[in-house]
């Protein structure tokens, strides 16, 4: 059985990943502790036979699992590390800079929203939001939850950041925990978008939300489209960018790791590019309303694996 010692030991065969340029405001390298690095079995069939795969730009080695195909990082930052950056996660991403991020939707901002977000068409053509109880897990500053409760959901958050909790809570007036586990009642939709790629240990969450979701409940999730090594190879930007995710999930290993825990995949889809584009300019109002329902960059591609998924 192969048993790495350190991340980038046996990697010396394998690309190393430049990282992306000082230009684009993505791919930031985070100051992990290298000397207190933790090791960890698959986290879809917890066997430990790693095959490396490249090495990122934060030295950290992305590996492939042999029995199961799942992609990860079998040595992962450890728990201090991890818990310092998810503490300050909004600054870390530029979030609290951004006044979009820490501010409520006006009525028409909310209308506009619900047609155009792809999360809140699913719930619709899939039983509907309205008089849901609905939480998302990963919450950040709110504005999907701003959204739900605007269609008629009872939301909550679960979130680790704390100023994001602070603003869900005082600003926002939604009711945040700091686990699913503390969650006082049952939930009929739970929402996890970009979250499973940043747990160590996904299917402990996963049982957690088990616990808490109804029996006719929905789960919706999404993360970083893992696949993308099959098609573009280690050269996906999608190793150069968020070097805080230890999970890069396929639809066949997500689907695995679901059914472990009682859930079965009802629909999938592959969409989005990767973030990445220079903005140069603001757009202008006329501008903005010319390009109103033409094709636009990003909206084609395989960045995203979106998943509905329901209790066996």
């Amino acid at each position: 059985m192969f048993m790495p010692e350190n991340s980038e030991k046996n990697t010396d065969s394998v690309p190393r990943i430049p990282p992306m340029p000082e230009s684009l405001a993505c791919g930031v390298i985070p100051e992990w502790n290298l000397t207190e690095l933790v090791h960890r079995g698959c986290p879809v069939c917890n066997e430990d036979c790693p095959i490396p795969v490249c090495l990122r730009p934060d030295r950290l080695a992305i590996h492939r699992c042999a029995g199961c195909g799942m992609i990860y990082l079998a040595d992962i930052p450890g728990k201090n590390d991890l818990d310092m950056l998810y503490r300050v996660y909004g600054e870390y991403k530029g979030y609290i800079s951004s006044s979009r991020r820490t501010t409520v939707y006006s009525f028409l901002k909310k209308l506009r929203l619900c047609r155009e977000n792809f999360f809140i068409r699913i719930l619709d053509d899939f039983d509907g939001i309205s008089e849901m109880r609905l939480c998302e897990i990963g919450a950040s500053y709110g504005d999907f939850l701003q959204l739900a409760r605007f269609r008629g959901a009872t939301v909550s958050a679960v979130e680790l950041d704390d100023a994001a909790v602070s603003h869900l809570q005082e600003t926002l007036k939604i009711p945040a925990y700091h686990i699913a586990g503390e969650l006082p009642d049952m939930q009929d939709i739970i929402c996890a978008r970009s979250v499973f790629e940043h747990i160590p240990s996904p299917g402990t969450v996963l049982r957690e939300i088990s616990e808490k979701l109804a029996g006719d409940g929905r789960l919706l999730l999404s993360v970083p489209n893992g696949a993308n090594l099959d098609t573009i190879g280690p050269a996906w930007a999608g190793f150069r960018v968020d070097m805080e995710h230890l999970n890069y999930w396929t639809p066949r290993t997500f689907a695995q790791l679901l059914a472990r825990y009682g859930f079965y995949v009802e629909q999938y889809w592959e969409l989005n590019q990767l973030a990445t584009a220079r903005n140069r300019s603001v757009p202008t109002f006329f501008s903005r309303i010319l390009k109103k329902g033409t094709w636009m960059p990003g909206r084609d591609g395989r960045a995203t694996l979106a998943v509905l998924a329901r209790p066996v």
